[in-house]
């Protein structure tokens, strides 16, 4: 699953490991609570293994994603993406400012 920010009217980068090389691809943004599809043409970059592609992607904050890139009609990437603005993605949390723990000092159950 990868991680991304809010859209903005920036290219954003996607680091991707394809299951083949193309030079010209077609990725497909499938909105999985609106059921919207947007499509993006683009001529991938290459470092090391990853396939790079950069398009300006509009992603709405706390919105789950399916991508698929295409090489024609060869699927050669899957993937699911989750939207947040939280600012350290590396260490993102669902969870953030949601859950709270119970104190320690809690002895009393509820079933």
């Amino acid at each position: 699953m990868k991680i991304v920010s809010p859209n903005t009217s920036e290219a954003t980068d996607i680091k991707i490991i394809p299951r083949s090389n193309a030079q010209n691809v077609v990725v497909y943004i499938h909105n999985e609570a609106t059921k919207s599809v947007s499509t993006y043409n683009c001529i991938p970059t290459y470092i090391s293994n990853y396939m790079v592609l950069n398009a300006i992607f509009l992603f709405d904050e706390n919105q789950s994603y399916v991508m698929e890139v295409y090489d024609g009609s060869s699927l050669i990437y899957r993937d699911k993406i989750f939207c947040t603005s939280q600012t350290d993605l590396a260490k993102y949390d669902i969870n953030n400012e949601r859950f709270v723990e119970a104190p320690s000092s809690a002895t009393t159950f509820k079933f």
